[in-house]
C-alpha cells in the first residue's frame, strides 16, 4: 500500500480533492455550533433572565407582568437580544419568558444595540 498524499484527501459531500477539501472541512468545523436541546436552551434563558433581573433588582414576576417602569424596557431588550442571538431561542419563546409580545422581541432584536 502506498503512503497517503494530500491529493488523496476526499469527501463524498464535496466535489474535489486534496487541499481544497481540507480547507472546506476546516471551515465547516470552525463554523459548527454545539448542539443544544430546546429544553436546555429554555432553561439557560430562564437562568439568564433570573440572574440578570436579580442584578438589576427586578423579580421574575415583574418581567412577566409586562410593566414598562424604570429599567425594565432596556433590560428586556438586552435579554431579548442575548436569548435570540446567543442562546438561539425563537422570538415567540423569548416573548413568553419575558412577558411581552413576539413583535416587541422582534423590534428589540432589530434595534442597534438591542435597546
Amino acid at each position: 500500500m502506498r503512503p497517503r498524499t494530500p491529493a488523496d484527501v476526499t469527501d463524498a459531500r464535496i466535489l474535489g480533492h486534496g487541499d481544497f477539501v481540507e480547507q472546506i472541512l476546516r471551515e465547516a468545523d470552525a463554523n459548527q455550533r454545539p448542539c443544544v436541546f430546546p429544553a436546555e436552551r429554555a432553561q439557560r434563558a430562564e437562568r439568564t433572565i433570573r440572574t440578570t433581573g436579580a442584578r438589576a433588582g427586578i423579580t421574575p414576576d415583574e418581567h412577566a407582568a409586562g410593566s414598562r417602569r424604570g429599567p425594565l424596557p432596556a433590560l428586556r431588550a438586552t435579554l431579548a437580544t442575548e436569548c435570540v442571538t446567543t442562546l438561539g431561542l425563537s422570538l415567540a419563546e423569548v416573548a413568553r419568558q419575558i412577558g411581552v409580545t413576539t413583535s416587541a422581541i422582534s423590534r428589540a432584536v432589530r434595534r442597534p444595540g438591542g435597546e
